[in-house]
């Protein structure tokens, strides 16, 4: 949080996350994980699993800070089938779901419509040594997801290198879906505007070329599966074409794909 109320207090009045319903500057973001704190400090105990079950978006975002500064543990959810979802909410022990609306089997809820009631909560304090994270495996070995629990200081040591392999620039855009907030959160620590793109955008390539365009993307993650996807289709490879810098990350990046991208995108660093 402290890089984050940094870049906050440089230029609040600068735009640092959109998606494709609403937009918050740097100020409003702080205001908005304050009250998205206080109302989990009044639902859970410090040290709670929340499970987050949300597209991605700003509120994701605002969500994963919230969690932090309330000394609890974030979980992002999936879109499952209801006896998939049971099985990872088992995996998980959660003692609640951020959603947007309605319930997620038997684990209490938590809306994005929910307010702080007229008090307030003394938070912790929270070191970055903390558990902070908790993560499923894929279960390929076993068959059976794992929880994985990490702590921030991981993220924060990826953060680093991150931002020092493929640095950002002033002027940079970061459009986010793969990885979604681990890929907002270092954007945002330096002071950069991020839009988070939609999991029904980001499927499509026609979609996706309007967002990066309309938003002034300069830089995304995207698996090479859906970077193929893109290159097939003249509108997305245009926008691809207004970007700095792509990272393929997800999957193996085959050789014959890069050519491609380099014979498409001349002018744009592909990174992996």
């Amino acid at each position: 949080m402290a890089a984050l109320e940094t870049a906050a207090r440089r230029e609040p009045g600068r735009v640092a996350l959109v998606d494709h319903e609403q937009y918050l500057t740097f100020e409003r973001l702080l205001d908005a994980i304050d009250r998205r704190t206080q109302v989990l400090a009044q639902r859970c105990k410090t040290g709670a699993r929340i499970g987050v079950r949300l597209d991605c978006s700003v509120e994701t975002v605002v969500t994963y800070f919230a969690c932090l500064r309330a000394g609890m543990l974030y979980a992002p959810l999936a879109s499952l089938p209801p006896l998939v979802m049971a099985n990872v909410l088992r995996v998980l022990s959660l003692d609640a779901v951020l959603t947007e609306t309605g319930s997620v089997g038997t684990v209490q809820a938590i809306h994005l419509s929910d307010r702080p009631v007229d008090r307030e909560v003394v938070l912790p304090d929270v070191s970055p040594s903390q558990p902070s994270h908790i993560l499923l495996t894929s279960g390929s070995t076993t068959g059976m997801p794992k929880a994985v629990i990490t702590d921030q200081l991981g993220s924060m040591y990826s953060n680093a290198w991150r931002s020092t392999m493929f640095a950002y620039r002033d002027d940079d855009v970061v459009g986010c879906n793969i990885f979604g907030i681990w890929d907002a959160v270092p954007a945002l620590h330096h002071g950069i505007p991020v839009l988070m793109i939609s999991d029904a955008v980001m499927r499509d390539p026609r979609a996706l070329a309007v967002a990066l365009v309309r938003h002034d993307v300069s830089r995304t993650m995207m698996t090479p599966t859906l970077f193929a996807a893109c290159l097939a289709v003249p509108d997305a490879v245009r926008a691809l074409r207004r970007l700095r810098l792509i990272v393929l990350c997800g999957e193996i990046v085959h050789p014959q794909l890069v050519e491609r991208a380099r014979a498409a995108l001349p002018d744009t660093a592909i990174g992996r």
